[in-house]
């Protein structure tokens, strides 16, 4: 359905941006889709901090709390190198939506002609 990895996890997040209340099991997966997202989208945008999220992350113009939330929104729930510990609080996920919003809008921001083609290529 879609033409490469990249309009797939887009249209994921976008769905995932929609779905306000779901049980926290249901946002799981999301942090680690956005991550492909974001780093996909900066490598493009940002190819010489490709290999760095947050240094990439912080060349971009836009919203410091919203980009503060993202990058420990994916870093609390994303690639972990450790089990987390017993009382490591999951309720993150609970922001699942608005995170996701903030990246489609940080995108939006930088981009905002890919934004626009992106979803029609998602609708």
């Amino acid at each position: 359905k879609y033409d490469s990895e990249y309009h797939y996890l887009f249209s994921i997040i976008k769905k995932g941006s929609d779905s306000e209340g779901k049980e926290l099991e249901y946002y799981y997966h999301f942090p680690n889709i956005a991550r492909r997202l974001l780093e996909s989208f900066l490598a493009f945008k940002r190819p010489q901090q490709s290999n760095n999220l947050k240094k990439a992350l912080n060349t971009i113009s836009f919203d410091t709390v919203k980009k503060t939330k993202i990058i420990r929104f994916l870093h609390a729930n994303s690639h972990n190198d450790f089990i987390s510990e017993p009382e490591h609080d999951h309720s993150i996920l609970a922001e699942t939506p608005a995170v996701l919003n903030d990246l489609l809008d940080l995108i939006k921001t930088v981009d905002q002609d890919h934004y626009k083609e992106m979803l029609k290529c998602v609708a």
